[in-house]
């Protein structure tokens, strides 16, 4: 998209000069046309070119700083010292760790000092102006007492229904499981062998 090479257009404009490289023949044509219909055709200068495999155009040691913008950064580091001046500066913009590690230990052995990480993140605030109510707080507090309140007399009302259902429970058990007594027995068998009188009404039925 050419944001970043335009970002820093604007920042060393009008005295300043920015060589971008990019290696895809379409791209390259996209951002020609975009600088020069933002008005930076005299700052800016596109290069058809693959810096991984073919360096930076300018290896002269002239270059104020360089920016990598490049899936293995690490792999363009040596050109990058050798387009840079003597105190120039090397800004390498990476999302993943890895790619860092592997960055700043390139710097090192290449002989870069003060090589330090820092996170940039960019966030936007939508500031809007609404009118709201106030919270009543000694409202809110009654109406968690009151829920409380009625929780625990919930949970009284299940632990009564528990105890009920237990002591139904016992009850039963107990008359499915009573053994008879000797008395019951004695009484089962007087009834039985107890004899039977009939009336002459009924002898004459029969």
């Amino acid at each position: 998209s050419g944001s970043l090479t335009t970002a820093l257009a604007r920042a060393v404009y009008p005295t300043g000069h920015v060589h971008t490289h990019e290696f895809n023949a379409m791209r390259f044509a996209i951002a020609q046309e975009e600088f020069e219909r933002n008005g930076f055709r005299e700052c800016v200068t596109v290069h058809l070119r693959d810096v991984l495999s073919e360096g930076f155009c300018a290896a002269d040691g002239t270059a104020d700083a360089v920016f990598l913008d490049l899936p293995a950064p690490w792999d363009a580091i040596a050109s990058a010292k050798a387009a840079l001046r003597v105190g120039g500066r090397l800004c390498s913009f990476s999302p993943c760790l890895e790619q860092v590690s592997l960055s700043c230990d390139r710097m090192r052995e290449l002989g870069f000092v003060d090589v330090h990480t820092v996170e940039v993140l960019w966030r936007e605030h939508d500031l809007k102006w609404s009118m709201v109510g106030t919270l009543d707080l000694e409202r809110i507090s009654a109406l968690y007492d009151e829920l409380d309140q009625r929780s625990k007399s919930f949970l009284e009302i299940v632990r009564e229904r528990k105890k009920e259902m237990a002591l139904d429970e016992e009850a039963d058990v107990n008359e499915d499981g009573a053994e008879e007594t000797p008395e019951d027995a004695n009484a089962a068998a007087s009834s039985s062998s107890r004899p039977v009188v009939q009336s002459r009404k009924q002898r004459r039925a029969m």
